[in-house]
């Protein structure tokens, strides 16, 4: 029972870890597009909703 539940745990974490670096590749290539713009701000902020969103879901 313990191990089966450290096992989701980790599961749980490495799922998120992948989220967010999925999520961090969208903002690199948004930044990479659009040097110097607001369009960067926008991106970054909604990067940051969604990482927020998502460990509250966990």
């Amino acid at each position: 029972m313990r191990q089966a539940k450290q096992k989701a745990i980790e599961r749980k974490e490495l799922e998120r870890k992948l989220f967010e670096n999925h999520l961090l590749g969208i903002s690199s290539d948004a930044d990479k597009k659009h040097p110097n713009n607001t369009i960067n701000n926008t991106t970054n902020n909604k990067t940051l909703n969604m990482l927020n969103n998502a460990a509250k879901m966990k």
